[in-house]
């Protein structure tokens, strides 16, 4: 039986020219790392238009099924390439094949249902790693959902009860087959907050008001501002602690996240969407040797440490206050996690996880 992995793996070029954000593909190479997939194919979204170069277009880790002549005309045609495009994937999908998809979204899942209906000797396996639910009985998501429920089997990153597929397991993150991280050997007052700035994925306005008033400690800053860049700008040049590097690439990200101590993973639990998921940047953070702070706690990394704070202003100011001020034995506890994490969530645990799931039985 070949195990095929249907992802969303893009040229870095074409992540920065669109503006998208590059964990869903890093993720994904991570994955793939592991040598656990006889074949991967990738799909890209609705929100990836233009021409790719034939030389960009072939890598030896995927395939990357992309109609160049439809997606550079753009507007629907993007969405019509993409239909065209899962159909495409669907037809070189062998009949008795164990496929595990990244996500399930419009853009997969179609592929998913034509499996269901005409190659039902395929084992339809989600890797769910972020869901935002509906309020609506009838809507798109809880036809995802239902799809997802479904499944042969699941791998998720979260604990949601919307998920009720039998035959699954819970693994927070994964790590790449080998990673070079230096150890911490003195801590400093700096932080990292890198990703989406937005308000739901990182309470940017939120963690600006309180750095700004913390002035011994640095903010470096990250990601793809999107309708917060201005904010950020002039937070930059009022505040001296408060650095905004913008978007930067793979290597000079890892440079930042070596330098600092603290990495923060500041998302609102309010939003239903991050009751479903579980941030990349704490397992990346964690396997890298930093100390992680974060306002949300996950039973999934029991036994991690890492500091939990609150959302509201005063509270994680003087939490934050604690933090940096705790002697260096201490804060030591919470830094040079790596290889535990590895231990835990690297390719090999994967593999065996889907092994063991594929074997399962759904009930």
């Amino acid at each position: 039986m070949k195990r095929i992995f249907i992802a969303h793996i893009l040229p870095k070029e074409l992540l920065i020219k669109n503006k998208v954000s590059p964990a869903a593909s890093n993720f994904s190479l991570n994955l793939v790392s592991g040598g656990g997939f006889d074949k991967v194919f990738s799909i890209a979204g609705t929100n990836i238009s233009g021409e790719i170069p034939f030389s960009i277009l072939k890598d030896r880790r995927f395939e990357l099924i992309y109609l160049n002549k439809l997606r550079k005309k753009g507007g629907l045609f993007v969405k019509l390439s993409a239909l065209i495009e899962q159909v495409l994937l669907y037809k070189k999908l062998p009949k008795n094949a164990s496929v595990w998809f990244y996500n399930l979204t419009t853009i997969s899942a179609v592929i998913y249902i034509l499996c269901m209906l005409f190659k039902k000797g395929v084992k339809r396996n989600v890797i769910v790693l972020d869901f935002t639910p509906s309020k609506k009985k009838i809507s798109m998501q809880n036809m995802i959902l239902m799809l997802i429920n479904r499944a042969h089997a699941i791998i998720r990153l979260s604990y949601s009860d919307l998920f009720t597929c039998s035959n699954s397991a819970i693994l927070p993150g994964v790590t790449p087959k080998e990673t070079k991280a230096s150890l911490i050997e003195k801590t400093n007052k700096e932080f990292l907050l890198s990703g989406v700035l937005s308000e739901n994925i990182s309470q940017i306005s939120l963690i600006l008001d309180v750095f700004s008033e913390l002035p011994d400690c640095i903010l470096h800053i990250t990601g793809f501002a999107r309708e917060n860049e201005v904010k950020l700008k002039n937070y930059s040049n009022r505040y001296e602690n408060i650095i905004y590097h913008g978007k930067v690439d793979f290597e000079e990200y890892k440079k930042l996240l070596q330098h600092v101590t603290f990495v923060l993973s500041t998302r609102d639990k309010n939003y239903p969407e991050n009751m479903c998921n579980f941030p990349s940047k704490i397992i990346e953070s964690l396997l890298y040797n930093r100390a992680v702070v974060s306002t949300i706690k996950y039973k999934q990394i029991e036994g991690i440490n890492y500091f939990e704070i609150a959302s509201d202003k005063d509270t994680m100011k003087k939490q934050l206050k604690t933090i940096v001020s705790m002697p260096e034995a201490m804060l030591m506890i919470y830094v040079n996690q790596g290889e535990e994490v590895a231990r835990r969530y690297n390719t090999d645990v994967w593999n065996e996880t889907m092994e063991k799931l594929e074997t399962g039985v759904r009930k």
